[in-house]
């Protein structure tokens, strides 16, 4: 069944025909370009700008029987709002689950379990996010036996609000083939907790949560493409125009390109396979072009994670974490391995994405980089990114532009980390990764990602977190400059993937991806961002969400 929001974006997307002329007027209109150049008039032809300028100019030039007028009435229209690092699936499964972010207490949780349970048949998953465990009134009574209690015939996958953990129960535990404590396979980058008596506690961190997803991700791939169409839409709604998807399974690349040919996808989505096990010859043979004319759907590259977050101390580090001596964290390829499956991706023409949080990660993948270029310099053409970059060496900030490699920074989890970066990392150590964020913009160009946001991604969200200004320490130094912030999530993500010829600005040539909003994210206060609204969202000149 497809939802209120899905039908309104499906719907909006036939308001501008095929072949004809939209002109748009009446407000702002930021190019996205490097001067922060605004014009007051847009027009749109088959799709792609045609020019820009002033009205009266503009309009001297229409022939009004072909031409489709939008008058802003005052708002303010930008780039398309693109997403450096989303996870359409994940967002499905969540938007299909149980939102958990309003629970404040134990009790509240096992009713709403109770709940979910009555609503469905035994055997499925029950499947939830947004739970905030360290505020939970009555957590401590929250264990695996307890969960297993509450909801004994279905198997159970609570995502923590900062995502790194997940609570699990007894069933979960035993379809994923982790219930015998005592011959706990061991996971690379990724745990089950134990207590002291080598008891499961029900927590689950890092990529041991990968397993669990996998599971109810198959059981629900029969409603898949009403799952991402409902995605698609909420996406839509926030102003995104384009995500980075990374990590894309090959059931998500085919409903993908199912809902492209049923001319039922609105949102671009820039697909990166899932390399964590390798790739086959198969998946490896992809087209890495375009899958269509408009670019709706591309397979890119291949998302490659090599280590995991700091908050279960698994980002891999140079040195130990200043909490816990003698720990550093593990790296999930060895350099042996990586090399191999770069190289495999550099013949296949896809572009390696490397999920990199530590400093150590973040060196694996320069140092993988720096020995393809030796190999051969076309290897650079591909554009190389890495994901996260959370912890760098002050020593290898400046080799990411020499290596002509991307970062794609997080500014909410960046937020979120602040004080966790300080028991992780202390000292010089925690203040040289404040100083790599904010120094990585004056780099070379930058990709913003929205993960840790609500479940919805949110641009705005984004935004407000890289202007935000240092609170006990600093966010992104000072903050970032408006349109600098808005860059990064338009022209930077562009230039992330190959097209900053074709997208991420509202030049002469270029595709009409546009976000409106009731106000200026560039110039207002910054206590206004979240404020916001979207009034218009439109890729390749159509018009796909309208408040």
């Amino acid at each position: 069944m497809i939802s209120s929001l899905a039908l309104c974006a499906l719907l909006c997307f036939q308001a501008v025909p095929d072949g004809s002329r939209t002109f748009f007027h009446g407000g702002r209109i930021y190019l996205g370009d490097d001067l922060g150049s605004v014009t007051e008039a847009l027009l749109v032809e088959d799709g792609r700008v045609l020019a820009v300028g002033r009205k009266a100019t503009l309009e001297a030039e229409l022939e009004a029987e072909h031409c489709t007028r939008i008058d802003l009435q005052g708002s303010v229209a930008v780039p398309g709002f693109q997403d450096g690092h989303g996870n359409i699936l994940r967002l499905s499964e969540d938007l299909a689950g149980l939102d958990l972010s309003a629970v404040e207490t134990g009790r509240g949780l096992q009713s709403a379990l109770v709940q979910r349970a009555a609503e469905l048949s035994p055997g499925s998953w029950i499947v939830g996010h947004g739970l905030r465990l360290g505020e939970l009134k009555g957590a401590d009574r929250l264990n695996l036996r307890s969960l297993s209690l509450v909801v004994p015939k279905h198997p159970l996958f609570l995502r923590l609000a900062h995502e790194d953990q997940a609570l699990v129960n007894s069933l979960a535990l035993e379809l994923a083939g982790l219930s015998d404590a005592d011959n706990m396979p061991r996971l690379r980058g990724g745990r089950v907790e134990l207590d002291e008596q080598g008891r499961a506690t029900g927590l689950v961190e890092n990529s041991a949560q990968g397993l669990f997803e996998k599971l109810f991700e198959a059981s629900h791939e029969g409603d898949l493409e009403a799952r991402l169409l409902r995605a698609q839409a909420e996406l839509l709604a926030r102003g995104w125009t384009c995500i980075h998807d990374m990590g894309t399974r090959p059931a998500t690349l085919a409903a993908l390109s199912g809902l492209r040919d049923k001319n039922l996808l609105r949102l671009r989505v820039v697909a990166y396979l899932d390399g964590s096990a390798g790739l086959s010859a198969a998946e490896l043979s992809v087209d890495p072009g375009q899958g269509d004319s408009p670019g709706l759907l591309s397979v890119r590259g291949v998302f490659l994670d090599l280590d995991g977050a700091l908050r279960g101390r698994a980002a891999a580090l140079l040195v130990d974490y200043a909490d816990a001596p003698g720990e550093r964290g593990e790296l999930l390829f060895s350099r042996e391995r990586l090399e191999i499956l770069v190289h495999e991706c550099w013949q296949a023409g896809l572009q390696p994405a490397f999920g990199a949080v530590g400093d150590g990660a973040n060196r694996l993948a320069l140092d993988t980089v720096r020995t393809m270029l030796a190999i051969d310099e076309s290897f650079g053409d591909l554009r190389p990114r890495v994901q996260f970059a959370q912890v760098v060496s002050t020593q290898d900030m400046p080799e990411f532009p020499a290596l002509g490699i991307v970062p794609t920074l997080e500014p909410l989890r960046a937020a979120r980390d602040e004080i966790l970066l300080d028991a992780r990392l202390a000292g010089a150590r925690a203040g040289a990764s404040r100083a790599w964020r904010e120094l990585a913009p004056a780099l070379g160009p930058v990709a913003f990602g929205a993960r840790g946001s609500s479940a919805v991604p949110d641009p705005l969200q984004v935004l407000h977190a890289a202007r935000s200004p240092r609170r006990s320490q600093t966010r992104f130094g000072e903050g970032l400059a408006g349109d600098a912030a808005l860059m990064a999530c338009t022209s930077g993500p562009a230039f992330a993937v190959g097209e900053e010829g074709q997208r991420g600005q509202l030049r002469p040539g270029y595709w009409a991806d546009l976000t409106v909003l009731d106000r200026d994210p560039v110039t207002l206060p910054l206590v206004e961002t979240l404020q916001t609204e979207v009034l218009l969202t439109l890729v390749n000149g159509k018009v796909v969400y309208r408040r």
